[in-house]
């Protein structure tokens, strides 16, 4: 397992690309539609090619959506082949984005997750500042889909919907990327909005296709 920021080689591991882009856009073509909240936008028919499937945002959204459902049926090797060959994952359970501490998976690791049962320190919890040791289940259960997101109240593309005291540096740490973000309002109407919560995917380009570097789980933070 590795925690750093830098790129992971990966040998012998060649995912099947999840989204690739084969159409430039014209200089007169209308912009993307604006993101929309909840789940308005229906998946196109097999074999219908969406009018704006060479848009970068579009590939983002629709890879968002299979990344989603992957993670909400448990299913790591759907998941795995949306990961980026070179550089991995890196998964976060704050809404900054720790490059030293925080851990990346290569696409091979990902796709093992489910059946691993070795605890791992996968950062620090708020507040204290001890260290989250957790078995993959347990994270994935209190933090990376501690809610049911692939029913969020709101979705969004690169626009932050969660806000805490916590800074949110994914632009710094992954330059060039888009990102989605899953995202609840809150639960208890009694916390007046201090329980959101929210599950950003962020994608990164390379050879015309738009890969999975980062998994970012947003919360209130002290």
């Amino acid at each position: 397992m590795n925690s750093g920021g830098d790129s992971l080689p990966v040998q012998g591991q060649s995912p099947s690309q999840p989204i690739a882009a084969t159409v430039s856009p014209s200089p007169d073509q209308p912009a993307p539609a604006s993101p929309s909240s909840g789940q308005e936008t229906a998946s196109p028919k097999p074999g219908a090619t969406p009018a704006v499937a060479h848009e970068p945002e579009q590939l983002v959204k629709d890879a968002a959506a299979k990344a989603v459902a992957a993670l909400k049926g448990k299913d790591m090797k759907t998941l795995a082949s949306l990961v980026h060959p070179d550089k991995g994952v890196r998964i976060s359970p704050y809404s900054f984005v720790d490059t030293k501490n925080h851990l990346v998976f290569t696409p091979e690791q990902v796709s093992k997750l489910a059946d691993a049962s070795d605890a791992k320190v996968w950062g620090s919890y708020d507040g204290t500042g001890d260290p989250i040791k957790l078995t993959p289940l347990e994270y994935y259960d209190k933090f990376l889909y501690n809610h049911d997101y692939a029913a969020a109240e709101k979705i969004s593309l690169d626009q932050t919907m969660g806000k805490g005291n916590s800074i949110n540096n994914i632009q710094e740490v992954y330059p060039g990327s888009h990102y989605a973000e899953y995202y609840f309002s809150g639960f208890d109407p009694k916390l007046e909005g201090m329980d959101w919560a929210s599950l950003t995917f962020v994608f990164e380009e390379k050879d015309g296709a738009w890969y999975l570097t980062g998994l970012v789980n947003g919360r209130w933070t002290i």
